[in-house]
């Protein structure tokens, strides 16, 4: 074999390691891209979850109940701040 030869022969294993380091560090990134793209699903689920509980926990339908039984009544009238005919640049 010539030297020529055997640094052809050292080249090509030298870069198939190379290639093999680097697939496996690429693999080790998508597997954790992939579990942090589950953890955002997961956490869009949960607050999909808890914006619907929060609705329903303000709601006026469960809100009108706890306010009478805390003492808060209907009002007969309702008085508006601002009782003057609007402005034109109100309008």
């Amino acid at each position: 074999m010539t030297k020529l030869s055997k640094l052809l022969l050292l080249l090509i294993f030298g870069l198939a390691i190379t290639n093999l380091i680097i697939t496996n560090a690429f693999t080790g990134h998508g597997r954790l891209v992939s579990d942090l793209e589950q953890d955002i699903i997961s956490l869009k689920h949960e607050n999909l979850r808890l914006e619907l509980q929060l609705a329903q926990a303000t709601s006026l339908t469960n809100l009108t109940p706890r306010l009478k039984a805390a003492g808060f009544q209907t009002p007969k009238t309702v008085a508006g701040l601002n009782q003057a005919p609007t402005s034109v640049a109100m309008r």
